[in-house]
């Protein structure tokens, strides 16, 4: 595994680097919600995080979860992400005794860029999270609906809009709105409702963050290591720490 990791590592020193940030769901973001910013064509990005159960409402809060994804950029409007979610301290599965987890938890995600960024005009994406069945339930019924087995599903509109703030030659400050639904059928929803955050940039390659993700205020930073990995961390409600890192590559 670790020859495998040494060698994505070398890959993405190599490569150019891209300039959106990963949030800790696997889609561009902050640190939990999705903005308007985008991944240029043809970058990927290799993250995982960690969630604690407590602002979890999947499996009952029961589970922390540890969160593997892959994200794509394809042509500069399109963005398609995979994470696979998997239980901390699970049940090992038996045969005939216990259900264990499997693969984990599936969650496809499709974001389509509507509005470029322009000098008056936010940028505007909108969103899709989970949006067909492809993790294991949280319910233990024989007979399941779609909806069941989707347990982090999201739709939204979001904007996005940056302002150079002239402190540094990196200073910035980024200001990101969204408004989710639940019109989708699914086990549980995020970001329904008004949703939104600030990053802000003094010295790159350093991001502090504060955002709102529907239902909690959460605080955090982001620091991006010679240029492609990219090292994330914050505190779920301003007290439960949530974290993870991505690498960063074009293809």
């Amino acid at each position: 595994m670790w020859k495998w990791v040494s060698i994505l590592f070398i890959i993405g020193v190599l490569l150019p680097p891209k300039g959106s940030s990963q949030s800790l769901t696997g889609v561009t973001g902050l640190l939990t919600i999705p903005t308007a910013e985008m991944p240029a064509d043809k970058q990927i990005s290799l993250g995982m995080s960690y969630w604690n159960k407590k602002y979890i409402k999947y499996r009952n809060s029961q589970y922390d979860l540890m969160a593997l994804y892959v994200n794509l950029g394809y042509l500069p409007f399109l963005e398609i992400s995979l994470r696979v979610s998997r239980r901390l301290d699970a049940e090992k599965y038996i045969p005939g005794k216990t259900r264990g987890q499997g693969i984990g938890e599936r969650m496809p995600s499709i974001r389509l860029r509507l509005l470029s960024e322009h000098r008056y005009r936010p940028a505007i994406v909108a969103g899709a999270h989970d949006f067909i069945s492809l993790g294991e339930s949280s319910r233990r019924e024989d007979t399941l609906t779609d909806g069941d087995v989707t347990n982090f599903n999201a739709l939204y509109l979001v904007g996005s809009k940056h302002f150079n703030l002239g402190i540094t030659s990196s200073s910035e400050l980024g200001l990101h709105l969204g408004y989710g639904s639940d019109w989708m059928d699914a086990h549980f929803h995020q970001f329904v409702g008004m949703f939104g955050g600030i990053s802000l940039t003094i010295l790159k390659p350093f991001d502090l963050i504060l955002e709102y993700d529907a239902e909690h205020v959460n605080v955090g930073m982001r620091l991006l290591l010679w240029r492609h990995f990219q090292v994330t961390s914050g505190w779920q409600n301003i007290d439960t720490f949530v974290g993870g890192f991505a690498l960063r590559m074009r293809l």
